[in-house]
């Protein structure tokens, strides 16, 4: 097979085409374009036969298991006696729940007209420890008869049961909100720490050029005014805003009306 390839390798080299044609060459040797045709080993015949027939064994396989499937899943047939059994018991559990909805309708209503018709009443102290013992020790009988009968519903499979904890998906979603918050603390803090070393970058490289011309800027202010009103002015204090109420928009005139009338 190798030394096949490699004339196939030097024939596609030769005839620059993955196509051959042996027309002329078959007509001298006398021969048929079947007797061209390689004929597959034995063991690869033997190979993929095996293969064949693990594959259709692994078909088979899963096509019985989907006919069993869908044999057990299919709905089952009742008899009369069994109906009739299945429907009773429905039109009960519905009577039952009509029942509890009425009965719990009548003690809301009686514990309302209770409420509204209680008046006041001068009791010792005896007689309203009593009362107040009778309350208590109601409530908790209450409370211990709605946890029982809430297991008992449960384990009846009347109302699902409670999960213990939160759902996988809650807690996927807790742990995507809790990494969606480091992120962002840390985009913040990255934030604050570029604003500051800008900062210093640009006290560091204009900072020496700032401060000249904020100089040159008061410096020809004084003189402005100097011009203006024959004297010197004085620097406005820290509590009006220091130098920089001499940048406001205003003419050296204003400025010192201003500080004339303070």
């Amino acid at each position: 097979m190798g030394r096949l390839l490699e004339l196939k390798a030097q024939m596609v080299e030769l005839d620059l085409s993955e196509f051959h044609y042996f027309d002329e060459l078959l007509l001298d040797l006398k021969m048929t374009p079947k007797d061209l045709e390689v004929p597959l080993p034995r063991c690869f015949l033997r190979n993929w036969t095996e293969q064949q027939r693990l594959k259709h064994t692994i078909v088979s396989n899963i096509l019985e298991k989907q006919r069993a499937n869908q044999t057990t899943s299919s709905v089952p047939v009742l008899n009369l006696e069994e109906a009739v059994r299945l429907l009773q018991a429905s039109e009960r559990a519905r009577q039952g729940r009509i029942r509890a909805r009425f009965m719990t309708e009548l003690v809301q209503s009686e514990r309302d007209g209770r409420r509204h018709t209680w008046r006041p009443t001068h009791l010792s102290l005896d007689q309203a420890a009593i009362q107040i013992q009778k309350v208590w020790r109601g409530h908790v009988q209450r409370r211990i008869a709605n946890r029982e009968r809430t297991e008992e519903m449960i384990f009846l499979g009347m109302i699902p049961a409670e999960p213990p904890g939160p759902s996988p998906a809650q807690l996927q979603a807790q742990q995507v909100s809790a990494g969606l918050r480091l992120i962002q603390d840390q985009n913040e803090e990255e934030y604050r720490r570029a604003q500051l070393s800008v900062k210093q970058s640009v006290l560091r490289v204009e900072g020496t050029d700032m401060k000249e011309t904020l100089q040159d800027q008061i410096r020809q202010w004084f003189l402005e005014y100097r011009d203006a009103t024959g004297r010197f002015p004085d620097l406005p204090d820290e509590e009006d805003g220091g130098s920089a109420a001499l940048f406001a928009q205003k003419t050296p005139e204003q400025v010192s009306a201003e500080l004339s009338a303070r």
